[in-house]
């Protein structure tokens, strides 16, 4: 099979480039799902760390229109409690929305993300029922017509802040702690696969570049034997050595040229033999005639 060295130069780079580029871009999309999962995580686990802070800081606030109530008596905190209740639900549904959103990364398919988040959902449970028994507490409170004095709002309210307010507190900021913690890693795994990006482009670049230089070598050798070959029987002929031939085996345009040589040197010896001949017959019979 004869192939042009055009196509022996494309056939060798492309047989050289395809799987470079497959493997590369297996890894290269991997990386790449690993980056997107892990800038997802580090998006969810800052947006949580800034709803469960503003759900603490939320339901500080609406342990205020209760107080505030009993100490001036003004009905107008009831519109307050109101206001800071309608807040404090937004948070609670921001909350489980972002738990269910982690809960769907892949990063979460592990034994401890697992196991994080089902604290999590405890935590949030126990807010949402510390809420609720707030809420209810509040409303009681308001309820009382004459709250500046009275034991049983004291009573109510001193139940609200020990038994609900301040331990719900307390599980928010645990909740926080672990945030903090998976926030860092997150952060830590998106510097990881970004660091891994950059060595992944500079390991392909060092592979194509070496890839580039052992085919150079490798078509140069193929080329470069037969032109020689070809060279010396050039070289030859020049020096008037018309029996020369060029062995060459390449398939392509070279082992065509040096087909063309050979049949020259032959022509060029037959001629030359042809010559020697008519010359000798020619003094052949210059001797008869004298």
């Amino acid at each position: 099979m004869h192939l042009k060295i055009r196509t022996k130069l494309l056939s060798g780079f492309f047989a050289i480039i395809f799987p470079f580029l497959f493997i590369i871009g297996i890894i290269i999309v991997y990386n790449q799902n690993a980056l997107n999962n892990a800038f997802k995580t580090l998006e969810l686990m800052s947006a949580e760390l800034n709803t469960i802070h503003d759900l603490r800081s939320a339901m500080e606030m609406g342990l205020m229109p209760g107080n505030d109530y009993l100490i001036t008596g003004d009905k107008r905190y009831i519109d307050n409690f109101h206001g800071y209740a309608e807040d404090i639900e937004n948070r609670l549904s921001d909350a489980t929305d972002i738990l269910i959103r982690l809960e769907k990364l892949e990063v979460s398919e592990g034994t401890e993300e697992k196991a994080i988040l089902n604290e999590e959902r405890i935590i949030l449970s126990e807010v949402k029922t510390a809420w609720q028994n707030m809420r209810e507490l509040s409303l009681r409170i308001f309820e009382l017509p004459n709250p500046i004095g009275n034991r049983t709002a004291a009573k109510l309210m001193e139940e609200m802040d020990y038994k609900w307010a301040y331990p719900a507190a307390e599980r928010l900021n645990k909740w926080l702690a672990i945030d903090s913690e998976e926030y860092n890693e997150a952060l830590k795994t998106v510097n990881n696969v970004w660091e891994r990006s950059w060595i992944i482009m500079f390991a392909g670049f060092t592979v194509l570049v070496v890839a580039g230089v052992l085919f150079s070598f490798y078509f140069a050798e193929q080329f470069t034997k037969p032109i020689n070959t070809l060279t010396e029987m050039s070289n030859a002929v020049i020096s008037g050595t018309y029996k020369s031939r060029a062995d060459v085996k390449s398939g392509d345009e070279l082992e065509q040229l040096a087909v063309a040589m050979n049949k020259m040197a032959e022509q060029i010896e037959s001629l030359q033999s042809t010559a020697e001949n008519t010359i000798v017959v020619g003094r052949q019979k210059t001797k008869d005639t004298d």
